[in-house]
Formats: C-alpha cells, structure tokens, sequence
C-alpha cells in the first residue's frame, strides 16, 4: 500500500521542521529531524513538501517471551505527530 500527503513548512528551527499536512477532514502537524532530509538540506517556511509512506505486511515475529515482548519498545519513542483539529471550511 502506498499514501502520499501533501503539506507546507510552518517552522524551520535549527535541527526540525514543523510541515502541517491535511489529512482527510483533519489537520496534522509533524516534526522531522534534519538527519530525515536528503542531505540535511531543511526547507524553508513555506515550502510545499510532499510525503509519501510505503507500508507492506511482514510475517508475524516469533518471540520466545510471547507476542507481546516482540513488540516491546516500538511506543516509547516519542510521537512527533498531532492532530490540531479540523481544516478551515470555506462557506
């Protein structure tokens, strides 16, 4: 499966940049890390960037501790993703 997002740079700092994309009837704003950009070349405010996510099934992971320790560790990263509401609606 294959998703692309298109969004535009709200704020560029020294090691991240905040993009807001629409997602469906909903707003999200992300942060990236300059190490996520082809050679740490950041963006400037304004800029349209486009994402796009390539997600493929892989089998289930067999763990000698059971399901659960296999996927142990992949939510304490921290979430770089937020939803802020609604896009605005033109009347």
């Amino acid at each position: 499966m294959t998703e692309s997002y298109k969004g535009v740079v709200r704020h560029v700092g020294r090691d991240d940049v905040v993009v807001l994309f629409e997602v469906d009837d909903d707003l999200v704003e992300h942060t990236y890390t300059r190490d996520q950009f082809v050679d740490s070349h950041m963006p400037e405010e304004g800029d349209r960037l486009a994402v796009y996510v390539h997600v493929a099934q892989l089998p289930p992971e067999e763990s000698v501790e059971g399901p659960d320790k296999a996927m142990e560790g992949i939510d304490e990263q921290p979430r770089r993703r937020r939803n802020i509401g609604p896009p605005p609606r033109e009347v």
